[in-house]
């Protein structure tokens, strides 16, 4: 029996020392692998119909890209663009276009479940071309149209970390702007969410002369969580909120009393109401505005109605019967003014 126990604990010594010279193998095998890090895998796109592919609507001139909205400040067309013989890359892109008129259209998608504080990238191409003449501009030269660059088009992407999904509101978080004319190029931004709701994406395209031809295409958008190694992730370059919105320079009163903001680069209706001192509804209001709309340079927006002009005309008689002399006086202020008030005429009763 002491023999059989014996050979038996030796045995079971021998199956215990291999399994551990095993893991030891292992071991040092793994260690001479390169680790590869977490964030090595591909980032989740969070943006549905990314590469403009899908439509929806009328047909033809009437489509718009399947999850993304369209808004605009005149009528455009809205049509998907299959290219044949240039920028093949891209398939098919969103193209937007007029013709002999300047416009200012935005595409918007909403994203939901984002949590507060996720460091996200909003990024897309953008190409540009606008061109004045009846050849399409194209130069035998190069052979290929090269846009007049006269129009001033360009475009800038922004996100809006609250979720909203009003362009014009202080919140939305908007790249530079951008001219990729007659070729793709990238526009960028950073942010960070700011609640749990979700984030609102825009894709903005804008001009300052409208030619014969005015043409933007959009594709490969991209919003994507920015994780250790993408410069995002401890925030270093996620831009934090504003502490104010956008400084914008009060416009002179008219001498009817009126104020008439002509739009600017850069203006949103919330930095115009800072500025003047007047809350984003008041001027939605006086312009019937729906939340939404588009601004654009050189539109107008009332501020203030015109003040109302209260006149007193008094006659006085001077001598010949039937001659008076019209002296007129400003009337004191009054708490209530219409729109356009009344002149008031008194004659001075005679003695």
């Amino acid at each position: 029996m002491k023999g059989f126990r014996l050979t038996r604990r030796i045995k079971h010594t021998g199956v215990s020392g291999m399994i551990l010279l095993a893991a030891v193998i292992l071991l040092c095998i793994s260690m001479t692998r390169p680790i590869q890090p977490l964030y090595a895998q591909a980032p989740q796109e969070l943006l549905s119909n990314n590469g403009m592919d899908s439509y929806y609507g009328i047909g033809g001139s009437n489509v718009v890209p399947l999850g993304w909205t369209l808004t605009s400040s005149i009528p455009v067309a809205t049509a998907k663009q299959q290219w044949q013989f240039e920028n093949e890359q891209f398939g098919g892109s969103w193209h937007l276009s007029t013709i002999g008129a300047a416009f200012t259209a935005i595409g918007t998608q909403f994203v939901a479940n984002v949590k507060k504080g996720t460091p996200l990238r909003f990024s897309a191409y953008a190409n540009l071309f606008t061109c004045n003449q009846q050849t399409s501009c194209i130069e035998q030269s190069v052979g290929r149209r090269v846009s007049d660059r006269g129009s001033g088009a360009k475009v800038r992407v922004g996100i809006d970390p609250t979720g909203g999904k009003d362009a014009n509101a202080a919140t939305v978080k908007w790249s530079g702007f951008a001219q990729p004319f007659d070729a793709f190029g990238q526009v960028v931004i950073d942010a960070r969410s700011e609640n749990d709701a979700g984030v609102t994406v825009f894709l903005y395209a804008t001009q300052d002369v409208g030619m014969l031809l005015n043409n933007v295409y959009w594709d490969n958008a991209s919003l994507q969580v920015l994780g250790p190694g993408s410069g995002g992730g401890a925030g270093t370059d996620v831009p934090p909120p504003p502490a104010f919105a956008e400084f914008v320079t009060p416009q002179a009163t008219q001498p009817d009393g009126s104020i008439i903001h002509i739009v600017r680069e850069g203006d949103t209706l919330s930095s115009i109401a800072v500025a003047y001192k007047v809350t984003v509804t008041q001027i939605r209001e006086l312009n019937k505005l729906p939340v939404g709309a588009v601004i654009f340079p050189g539109q107008k927006l009332l501020i203030k109605k015109a003040e109302a002009i209260y006149l007193i005309v008094t006659a006085t008689p001077t001598g010949a019967a039937g001659s008076a002399t019209e002296t007129p006086r400003a009337l004191p202020t009054s708490p209530v003014r219409p729109t356009f008030g009344p002149v008031i005429i008194t004659k001075t009763p005679t003695p």
